[in-house]
């Protein structure tokens, strides 16, 4: 059940030392087209370069990933201006999460 169990009072040396570490190079476009004065349309496209994702651990540290790519990823937005001080946003994303 839930909050019986004890926290565990020992370490393991393979189980510490737990690290991720990612370098990027991202490159960002962006535009919006006023449709109508109600309507405006918002796009973008994101390029990004992955490189030397390492992940590991233990004591020594043993690496268990190293990788490296590129993708694009795009999202798209709309605005209606329904009066002057209201606004609805609606959008679609991707991102990424090298693994």
């Amino acid at each position: 059940m839930y909050g019986r169990e004890s926290p565990s009072s020992t370490i393991s040396a393979s189980d510490s030392n737990q690290t991720d570490t990612l370098h990027d190079d991202p490159f960002f476009l962006q535009d919006s087209v006023h449709l109508t004065d109600k309507w405006i349309l918002s796009g973008s496209v994101r390029y990004l370069s992955y490189t030397t994702q390492v992940a590991g651990k233990g004591r020594p540290f043993v690496e268990n990933t190293d990788i490296d790519g590129s993708k694009w990823l795009p999202r798209a937005g709309i605005v209606y201006q329904a009066i002057d001080t209201l606004s609805f946003y609606g959008s679609y994303s991707q991102s990424l999460n090298p693994t």
